[in-house]
């Protein structure tokens, strides 16, 4: 059983052209099966547009990060803790993307010292209707089951090449040396099952 501690994060950091010293940095927190390059077409922009520093994370479990067994939103927020604490950062500005969203927005409840300013995309901090709870179980029992009976029945190869090509319908504009990478990427199929189940309401 693996220990419930924060683990380190992979990380890119942008620099802005012009500095401003004073000026807390930027923390870009990715969603669910994303990574920190999906900041990467803004992450420079932001820096010399702020004049702060831009830091884009991998979750734990995804991209270049840490992958322990154990995933849930309090050890992403105790990881984003770390994080802060690792490079001596006493407060940010953090922009959150779905799971991220939920993650920066705990951190704002449980250590609001941390947080300077917050913009949450695409999640709600409103508790959604209970029959909601009903259809997203439903929805993930089906995805899950899908996902399962495709791993037992198709070969590896084979799966492994359905999960890239997802990556390539949901990301726009993926120039083509980008393309290349993904061709050759390699995905954890029972890990991403895992995380997936753990990730359930």
């Amino acid at each position: 059983m693996s220990e419930k501690k924060p683990v380190t994060l992979a990380f890119k950091v942008c620099e802005p052209e012009k500095s401003k010293p004073d000026c807390s940095p930027i923390i870009l927190h990715h969603g669910f099966l994303s990574c920190k390059e999906r900041w990467r077409p803004i992450q420079q922009d932001l820096a010399n547009a702020t004049g702060r520093k831009v830091y884009a994370i991998d979750a734990r479990n995804h991209g270049e990060s840490e992958k322990p067994d154990y995933f849930n939103f309090d050890i992403l927020t105790e990881d984003l803790k770390h994080f802060m604490d690792f490079h001596k950062i006493s407060s940010a500005c953090f922009v959150g993307h779905s799971m991220g969203g939920l993650v920066v927005m705990a951190l704002a409840l449980t250590a609001p010292d941390r947080v300077e300013k917050l913009i949450v995309e695409d999640v709600s901090p409103k508790e959604p209707e209970q029959e909601l709870y009903y259809v997203f179980q439903a929805v993930v029992e089906e995805q899950l089951k899908c996902f399962e009976e495709s791993t037992n029945s198709d070969t590896e190869g084979s799966m492994q090449q359905k999960l890239r090509e997802c990556l390539l319908r949901n990301i726009p504009m993926i120039p083509d040396e980008d393309q290349e990478i993904i061709q050759k990427m390699e995905f954890p199929i029972k890990k991403l099952i895992m995380d997936l189940n753990l990730l359930q309401i």
